[in-house]
């Protein structure tokens, strides 16, 4: 199997802060680096942060390979549970894949609020039917899914190929996380690009469809990894009044 060089950013980010903490969960093949310019934004503004390394990523094509959902759901859970031994409120954040962790933890804990950004909840039938099919052609590496940018200066941090067996551990324990979707009480921030390569907005159209009352934004000059690109600014703008108009509502 195809190796890989350490990712740029798979350190995970931890400042100690005040009461309120803030968990941030990184997409399918990315890293803590994807987050980064968001953690600092919290950070800078008094909260306890956490942004975790989910297992298998950030090394080699061959640790993702043999991660699976139920450890990086671990890992969530785990990180989580660290904050709320020490912080008075929990808010969760996710992108992509971390979406996805996020919503079920908003879902089955004591979450106070929650952000996603281009969240994938959904199991995208037709590339899941792909993913099986190449599998069983014994194709166990697809091409890249985390460089998805607008603007110019390189690829984000993420893993050069994809790894086909994790990524169809993701897409099988997407039902699970759509199906507990209207169990969240917990107030929630929908981040959502206009044009997203990898993720479609029918993923966000599903949350609205469980979440009313949840608040959707538009990011208009951002693609999927939106962190890192045109909007980031804008990104860490919304989330900082978000946290701070519901954790002092």
């Amino acid at each position: 199997m195809s190796a890989d060089a350490p990712v740029a950013g798979a350190t995970p980010f931890h400042v100690d802060g005040g009461t309120v903490g803030v968990l941030l969960l990184h997409g399918f093949s990315s890293v803590p680096g994807s987050l980064y310019g968001l953690a600092s934004a919290l950070a800078d503004a008094g909260y306890t942060v956490s942004a975790p390394l989910l297992p298998g990523h950030g090394s080699t094509i061959d640790a993702l390979q043999a991660a699976t959902w139920r450890e990086w759901l671990a890992c969530a859970v785990t990180h989580f549970e660290a904050l709320r031994a020490t912080c008075r409120h929990v808010v969760v954040i996710g992108h992509s894949m971390g979406g996805a962790l996020s919503t079920w933890l908003a879902a089955t804990h004591d979450v106070a609020a929650y952000v996603v950004i281009n969240p994938q909840l959904l199991r995208p039938a037709h590339v899941a039917d792909q993913v099986a099919a190449s599998l069983a052609e014994g194709v166990v590496l697809g091409p890249p899914i985390g460089g998805d940018v607008k603007k110019g200066g390189g690829r984000p941090p993420t893993m050069s190929f994809t790894p086909l067996v994790a990524l169809q551990q993701l897409f099988d324990a997407l039902p699970s996380v759509a199906a507990v979707l209207t169990h969240i009480t917990a107030p929630g921030l929908l981040l959502s690009s206009r044009e997203d390569h990898v993720v479609p907005s029918s993923n966000g159209d599903a949350l609205v469809a469980a979440q009313p009352g949840v608040t959707r934004v538009w990011l208009e000059e951002s693609y999927h990894v939106a962190t890192v690109d045109h909007d980031a600014e804008r990104i860490n703008a919304h989330v900082l009044e978000f946290i701070a108009k519901e954790i002092n509502a």
